[in-house]
């Protein structure tokens, strides 16, 4: 049997669960938040430029209550993230970020000559947390997260930066996004069936930072393109529902729940057209006439002027005539109210076709996106694609910071917005409500 009393280890004997939310017995009585908790929130809220006491307004000594202006739990989040002291302290950190980086571009330009990587990321690591930890809205833990992430991220393309310089890399990209959009080969095997499949969506490739920085005016126009078919797919979506569709409800009522308009229309339509065929073919036959707009054989005209007794063939006409009146009214009907979903259809159809030629397009601008650069320009694109990848990284912790204090901002909101006094007050309120409305329809 184990020896348990020998087991060393740290998790049997130190306690690593976080400490025990407070709770202020008072202030969930009588009302208030306990200005200790406030005070707690303080220097992370002050590393972020942000006066937390802003959003309170003094009870007493030792409690108070939440600004008028907060109604909703919600503002509490509008209130931190829209602050310009948020606004601020985010600005000094782009100044500082900018200030290291002005340095750093410069051993990351120098790569193709040097070809120091490693005392390059050495150098790069240790300059920056002295240059971002002053401004404080991100830890050093965070700030030496960011940058090694960031080096991890970018270190293979920096090795081809070494031995081939900046050009080497940016035909790198292009050449991977052209490829991501090409079947990959089938195999070599003769008796393979094995079908050939896109590596990627063109909505990934478009995310790339090359493309980002290079095809903007492409992106948008892709994305007009793309909003134009969302636009007329809404609007057949409304007509298919029958939204302000005069006439609609007519058809759908009694339809199941989620029935198409357009499908019932097109339906009707179809039985119609069943029901007339044999008609309109027959009426077809008794008024036919030829390309040279002569009578036809076998039409009424025809037998008439061969000098047939027609009066027999004028009577059916009007009969055929007579049955197929209705069913071209109706069909007539349904075919005035499809017609505007008939012009969407086309609509929808035509934008679909600008957004595949622009997809089609991508390789297209993509060459010619490249050829645009020189070798300096190669440099310039990477260097400022390097500087956005960290300083998102940077963004990010900032950003997770600032969420954390509105969450514990929100967790003050839940436990003492509402204190129990005032919830049995609302009750009390309640009670003598119902008690009215109970006396008034004669139940007490």
């Amino acid at each position: 049997m184990k020896d348990e009393a020998g087991n060393l280890n740290i998790r049997r004997y130190a306690d690593s669960s976080p400490p025990p939310e407070p709770h202020d017995v008072r202030a969930h009585l009588h009302g208030g938040v306990p200005k200790k908790e406030i005070n707690g929130l303080r220097p992370s809220a002050e590393a972020q430029g942000f006066d937390v006491f802003r959003l309170f307004q003094d009870r007493d000594a030792n409690y108070a209550d939440f600004a008028d202006a907060l109604a909703r739990r919600a503002d509490l989040r509008a209130m931190v993230e829209g602050d310009a002291g948020i606004g601020a302290r985010r600005a000094e950190m782009v100044t500082a970020f900018d200030a290291w980086w002005s340095e750093a571009r410069n051993g990351l330009a120098e790569l193709p000559e040097t070809k120091r990587l490693m005392p390059l990321r050495q150098a790069l690591l240790n300059s920056f947390e002295p240059a971002l930890l002053p401004v404080r809205c991100v830890d050093r833990y965070a700030l030496m997260g960011s940058i090694a992430g960031w080096w991890d991220e970018i270190r293979y393309e920096l090795r081809v930066i070494a031995e081939n310089g900046f050009p080497e890399l940016v035909d790198g990209w292009v050449e991977t996004l052209r490829s991501a959009l090409e079947d990959d080969d089938a195999d070599d095997d003769d008796d393979s069936n094995t079908k050939k499949t896109v590596k990627v969506t063109l909505e990934e490739l478009l995310a790339h930072p090359f493309v980002r920085h290079r095809m903007a005016a492409y992106v948008a126009e892709l994305a007009a393109a793309q909003e134009e078919v969302e636009r007329v797919k809404t609007e057949k979506e409304a007509f298919e529902s029958g939204d302000a569709v005069e006439g609609a409800e007519d058809w759908l009522d009694g339809a199941d729940e989620g029935t198409s308009l357009a499908k019932l229309l097109e339906d009707r339509r179809k039985e119609l057209r069943a029901e007339m065929k044999d008609d309109a073919k027959r009426r077809g036959e008794l008024v036919k006439v030829t390309g040279g707009g002569k009578s036809a054989k076998g039409s009424i005209d025809w037998m008439r002027a061969q000098g047939v007794d027609v009066r027999e063939f004028v009577v059916e006409l009007a009969e055929v005539d007579r049955r197929l009146a209705p069913l071209v009214e109706g069909a007539d009907a349904i075919a005035e109210m499809l017609a505007p979903y008939e012009a969407i259809k086309e609509d929808l159809k035509a934008a679909r076709a600008r957004l595949r030629a622009l997809k089609a397009a991508f390789v297209t601008r993509l060459g010619a996106a490249r050829t645009e650069l020189d070798n300096d320009a190669c440099r310039e694109l990477v260097l400022d694609i390097d500087r956005e990848r960290l300083l998102e990284r940077l963004e990010r912790a900032r950003v997770r910071r600032v969420g954390a204090l509105v969450a514990n901002l929100e967790q003050l909101w839940d436990k003492y917005r509402t204190s129990l006094k005032e919830i049995a007050g609302r009750r009390q309120t309640a009670t003598e409500h119902l008690d009215v409305y109970l006396r008034e329809l004669g139940y007490a």
